[in-house]
């Protein structure tokens, strides 16, 4: 079974600016002291709402870029693009910062290095972006993994 999947990476305090403007905000524990914050249905909605873009479902990959430009002027944000499906697939990771995007790379280990190098963050062993299967990614990494921040208690 493949996967689909739009999200934000960063560090939990980037992404609680932004609580008041989006209530569906989840983040899940991802590796080491990242998070990410899945793009579901509802999110993304809201997300494209408060920026004003159309049709929301069809612009998933617009409505993430987006919005991590928007939430990294809080701190650097990394917008992931997976999709795999069979043997096609990518992986493809943006940093954005102050509002600007600094790179895009399709590898997990670039953004661990980022993260550990440039920000002294612990970004852990690695994470596994498609570790939940299926077209609806997000909802499953929230279902299964999701922490509503208000509910989190560091």
């Amino acid at each position: 079974m493949g996967f689909e999947l739009e999200g934000l990476i960063g560090e939990r305090a980037v992404f609680r600016p932004s609580k008041g403007r989006f209530p569906r905000l989840v983040w899940c524990r991802l590796s080491g002291d990242l998070v990410l914050v899945p793009l579901t249905g509802p999110l993304l909605n809201e997300v494209a709402a408060h920026l004003r873009i159309a049709k929301p479902a069809e612009a998933a990959t617009q409505v993430a870029s987006a919005f991590g430009a928007l939430v990294s002027h809080d701190g650097p944000v990394v917008h992931a693009s997976a999709f795999e499906f069979g043997d096609d697939g990518h992986e493809r990771y943006t940093l954005w910062v102050a509002g600007q995007a600094r790179w895009t790379r399709g590898r997990e280990a670039e953004i661990r290095r980022y993260f550990a190098e440039e920000r002294g963050i612990d970004s852990g062993p690695g994470f596994d972006i498609g570790k939940h299967r299926s077209e609806s990614a997000a909802e499953r990494w929230v279902a299964h993994d999701g922490i509503p921040h208000d509910l989190d208690p560091t």
